[in-house]
């Protein structure tokens, strides 16, 4: 992961912060100052964000389509398709956002296998949903040392 990296558009840091959101969720951004690199920060900043957006939207494809596109585009798909549910109003999506909840699904599913709850079939998903941990009850803030492992492709 690259702190440093900025999109064509102007989302940066580990996050991929807009400068107006990072600002709304409590990053400063400003001069020399850009939170948006800082790893806990930023990390604090996106889970309050993640949660934000799922007490709106009620599901987490449309949380990982509206973290990537803007709320707003998943709110018109909304009109527009009459529906809430991710596959009838992808359509109505750009194409980009299409592309990276479907990779989000599977980079779930390679690493959680088959059967866990994000990559069930629509017809198996509302059995799931009864059993899901509500994520209000997910903490935002990092209360005990993580470990990590820094990986690297870079050749030496």
């Amino acid at each position: 992961m690259n702190n440093k990296a900025t999109s064509a558009v102007g989302a940066k840091g580990y996050w991929q912060f807009m400068p107006s959101t990072a600002v709304l969720y409590g990053l400063k951004v400003k001069g020399k100052v850009d939170e948006r690199t800082h790893q806990y920060k930023s990390t604090v900043a996106a889970a309050k964000y993640l949660r934000s957006l799922y007490d709106d939207l009620g599901d987490w494809l449309l949380v990982v389509a509206a973290y990537n596109s803007g709320p707003g585009y998943v709110y018109k798909a909304i009109k527009q398709s009459g529906s809430r549910d991710f596959w009838r109003l992808q359509s109505f999506l750009p194409k980009e956002t299409r592309n990276h909840v479907k990779r989000f699904i599977s980079i779930h599913y390679f690493f959680e296998g088959e059967g866990s709850e994000a990559t069930a079939t629509k017809a198996e998903w509302s059995k799931y949903q009864k059993d899901l941990v509500s994520f209000a009850s997910v903490k935002t803030e990092i209360t005990e040392p993580v470990r990590t492992t820094v990986v690297s492709n870079e050749q030496k």
